[in-house]
């Protein structure tokens, strides 16, 4: 899209517009579904990258219970924000484990940042605890 170009997503308005009309989110997604094997082909590559095979990472997802963070289980594999993910290092490419899609997001976030995320954590409980201190308060 070009600066100024006026053009404006059907799909997200609030969104940069990239092409057929739509976001860039949603024009990539529709180039997965209309493209599904190129799709499958690149996952391949990036997993084949990480020092794993499409078919050995499709078997560590398919005997995956649960998420290894939030212990979700998998037992509905169609909900996309709980779908298996295998977890790896971006900057090592070490495998970890298998994550749910939104937990694996979440330590994206945060950079992959340990104390991050422990700061996180702190601040989530200090708050926490003011919450219920204030709802006793009320009563």
């Amino acid at each position: 899209m070009r600066k100024g170009s006026g053009l404006v997503p059907s799909c997200h308005p609030a969104r940069k517009h990239a092409a057929h009309g739509l976001c860039v989110t949603c024009n990539v997604n529709r180039w997965r579904r209309l493209n599904p094997e190129r799709n499958r082909a690149l996952r391949c590559i990036e997993r084949t990258r990480a020092g794993i095979s499409y078919a050995k990472n499709d078997a560590i997802l398919v005997n995956a219970k649960m998420c290894a963070l939030c212990e979700t289980p998998f037992d509905v594999i169609g909900k996309k924000k709980r779908s298996p993910i295998l977890d790896h290092d971006h900057a090592t490419g070490q495998l970890r484990d298998v994550l749910c899609n939104q937990c694996n997001k979440a330590l994206g976030w945060f950079s992959d940042d340990p104390k991050l995320l422990r700061r996180a954590a702190a601040y989530l409980e200090k708050h926490q605890s003011a919450a219920i201190l204030d709802s006793l308060k009320d009563h």
